[in-house]
């Protein structure tokens, strides 16, 4: 549930900080109080796009954070399955998004920054908010499947579905990719054929490359390396003036040794002096042989260049090859193995076709029996569904309408139609015996239907309904789905348009109902919705330094008292208006 709001700089919103408690809240005020701010900044810690002109006039930069906690095992399961961290002993989130003047913006969660599309996913685990938009999304005849199957509850069903309508998509991609007309097949063989017999000719080998640098390196640097090792050889244990180094540490020896009565511990200098000869002769040893025998002889500046000439010949036709084909020999390599399959594929697509379809009219088969299992289940659920959706009409003053979940199999419908909330990307539909188009989610269309008056044809909800009864019908197919959906905070904007009196009084004791399972949040101008809050606050504007500020404070009884009276009564508020204010918010706190 959502614990507290904090907003800084957002509009006429200073500083605002609102502490949410559990049940059913309702905000009220007069009209550019600043009620739309509250909507407005929920809905960008939920990863609304900010704009600049958001930010207070004057101001550098606007802020919003939510804390949201209080979470059941299943959504804090849900939260970790998006990598997110949730510490048992504290069971919260502290979401935040800061805008600046430029219209850029950051977002937070638990002070560490996070994207814009994980807090998208995380917000919608947290919050929903209703209002104007959602009425559209109820309009859309393609959303109308995603409610059934959302109160049908039917993952298991859907996964196993999904997993043969995936393979069926995949075998007819690969059939199209091994479809060609006869003049494409023979350009694309004659361009495989070319490639791979200039990369066979070219013999290449794996770590050829690399080895040809490195014997280039040596080619550029061998008159120095062969006078370096000389030099070295000389030094140590080859001199022929014979001044070398074994030849001095020899003459020390004999030194020692005929002084060798008179000097204390001579003895143990002469065995390290001897073992130093020993490690000099060594060292020499290793220059001498440290040229690998495939560099000697290059001393010889013919034999080099001739050899250097190849190396340099080699390398060029290399590096042509990486420019056609790849960064390496052995991207050259894989990319030769893949067009030699391509190739395969081609020569013999024919025969891969026909197994191919052999394969997907199996699995065809598979996802019509599964496509049909989806369509029961949701032919039975649809009529639980309309009885629940008609009793709760009934009780919000709509008790002559008939709603209807019309069922039907996809027939020729384009892809278009599917809900785009499944999945961003257009999607191919499988067709199927028939003309039957299956879907992401079967072979079903499915339409909400509703006749506002007795003896009319059901006709689709936004030719028939108003924004009284969409309101209304909205309310009555969130309170079947109060829990279904996980959520634990529900908000509702303006979800009074067009109703009053009795039925508004409707509508309050049924979001007061929803609020006995979830938290319900309701920014209203009705009084008959307000009375019946558990927690009611008042947005107000004030002015401080010749500038305008709107505040926000939790009511105590009296208080709403008087604010339900100024709803009511207008200009004059009488002693009358404020009698029956004190009555109906003492008869629900009664109930």
């Amino acid at each position: 549930m959502l614990l507290s709001l904090h907003i800084e700089n957002i509009a006429v919103a200073q500083k605002i900080d609102i502490e949410f408690k559990n049940g059913f809240i309702v905000l009220t005020g007069e009209t550019g109080a600043g009620k739309s701010i509250i909507i407005s900044s929920l809905n960008l810690i939920l990863g609304a796009k900010p704009s600049k002109d958001m930010i207070r006039k004057d101001e550098k930069k606007a802020m919003v954070s939510g804390l949201f906690g209080d979470f059941d095992d299943i959504t804090i399961k849900k939260i970790e399955e998006l990598g997110i961290e949730i510490d048992p002993s504290e069971n919260c989130v502290l979401v935040q998004r800061d805008i600046t003047d430029e219209g850029k913006s950051t977002s937070k969660l638990n002070g560490r920054s996070i994207s814009v599309s994980l807090l998208k996913e995380l917000a919608k685990l947290l919050i929903n908010i209703h209002g104007q938009h959602d009425s559209q999304t109820l309009l859309s005849p393609g959303n109308h499947i995603l409610f059934l199957d959302n109160f049908t509850g039917m993952d298991k069903e859907l996964g196993d579905y999904t997993v043969v309508y995936d393979k069926t998509n995949n075998i007819k991609n690969k059939i199209a990719e091994l479809s060609q007309d006869e003049k494409n097949k023979q350009r694309t063989i004659d361009l495989l054929k070319y490639q791979i017999n200039d990369i066979d000719g070219a013999k290449l080998k794996s770590g050829e490359e690399e080895k040809l640098e490195e014997t280039k390196k040596y080619i550029q640097n061998s008159e120095k390396i062969i006078k370096s090792m000389k030099v070295i050889q000389s030094a140590l244990a080859y001199s022929e003036k014979g001044i070398s180094a074994v030849d001095q540490m020899k003459r020390a020896v004999s030194s020692l040794k005929y002084v060798k009565d008179f000097i204390p511990d001579s003895a143990y200098y002469i065995d390290r002096l001897e073992d130093c000869i020993s490690e000099v002769r060594d060292v020499a040893e290793l220059a001498s042989g440290s040229i690998p025998s495939e560099f000697e002889g290059l001393e010889n500046s013919e034999n080099s260049t001739a050899r250097l000439d190849k190396i340099e010949n080699r390398l060029y036709q290399i590096s042509k090859l990486k420019a056609k084909y790849g960064s390496s020999i052995d991207d050259i390599l894989e990319y030769k193995n893949k067009i030699v399959e391509d190739l395969d594929n081609i020569i013999f697509a024919d025969e891969k076709i026909e197994a191919l379809k052999n394969e997907l009219a199996d699995e065809m088969k598979k996802l019509k029996i599964l496509a049909d299992i989806l369509s029961e289940k949701r032919k039975k659920s649809a009529r639980t569904l309309e009885k629940k959706i008609m009793d709760e009409l009934k009780f919000l003053e709509m008790s002559k309408v008939l709603f209807e979940v019309k069922i039907e199999k996809n027939v020729g419908r384009a892809a278009l139609d599917a809900p785009q909330s499944i999945n961003s990307k257009i999607e191919k539909n499988v067709e199927g015996d028939g003309g039957v188009r299956y879907s992401s989610r079967g072979g079903d269309t499915v339409e909400f239907l509703i006749a506002t008056n007795p003896g009319d044809p059901p006709k689709p909800l936004e030719k028939i309904a108003s924004g009284g009864e969409l309101s209304r019908i909205m309310l009555a197919i969130k309170s079947v789905f109060a829990r279904k959906d996980g959520i634990d905070t529900l908000i509702f904007d303006e979800i009074d348009s067009g109703i009053s009196g009795r039925t508004a009084e409707k509508v309050g004791i049924k979001l007061k109902s929803i609020a006995g399972d979830i938290q319900v949040v309701c920014v209203t101008h009705s009084a008959q919705i307000a009375s019946h809050a558990d927690s009611h606050y008042l947005i107000e504007k004030h002015e401080v330094g010749g500038r305008s500020v709107t505040n926000i404070k939790e009511l105590n009884k009296d208080e709403r008292i008087n604010e339900i009276a100024r709803i009511m009564g207008g200009i004059t508020i009488t002693e009358t208006v404020m009698n029956t204010a004190a009555e109906m918010i003492n008869r629900n706190i009664e109930n």
